[in-house]
């Protein structure tokens, strides 16, 4: 088997530069960290509107789960079941059975509003006690709204 040979260096030279050369100068790190940063500054308040946006229909989601989860447990309990919110919407909302709370809903956060503070009450044949009721979940930093419609009938959707 044959050796391959390296030659070194003179003594006080340089090696010749060529295809050899390994790594990044200081020169072009702080380019390429200067080009990142004006993409990043540039995609930020999109991201920023997009993250808004999919907490509107995040939360909207939430709040059908829970009302499907009560207008379940009035007809599994056979009795009425009431979702209330906790002072608003925005801070949360119980699920009773009369006065024993069965399921909370967590405050929501960043800035969502949700319009009617109204209790939504399920009989025990999952129909509403009262007509139809909207709520318009909407975000402080986005136009992007969530309609959750709740039929007289009891059948739950979200727009």
């Amino acid at each position: 088997m044959i050796k391959p040979v390296i030659k070194q260096p003179a003594a006080g030279k340089m090696p010749w530069r060529g295809s050899c050369q390994q790594g990044f100068t200081l020169v072009e790190l702080m380019v390429t960290i200067v080009v990142l940063g004006i993409l990043l500054a540039i995609a930020f308040p999109s991201m920023q509107s997009s993250i808004a946006s999919n907490r509107v229909r995040s939360q909207g989601q939430d709040i059908v789960n829970i009302l499907n989860f009560a207008r379940s447990e009035a007809i599994s309990r056979g009795a009425s079941v009431t979702v209330s919110p906790q002072n608003t919407w925005t801070t949360g909302a119980l699920v009773k059975i009369g006065t024993v709370t069965i399921k909370s809903l967590p405050a929501f956060e960043g800035g969502t509003v949700i319009s009617s503070g109204a209790d939504i009450t399920f009989t025990e044949r999952g129909q509403l006690v009262t007509s139809a009721v909207t709520l318009q979940v909407a975000h402080s930093k986005t136009s992007s709204t969530s309609s959750v419609s709740v039929a007289s009938g009891g059948s739950i959707s979200r727009q």
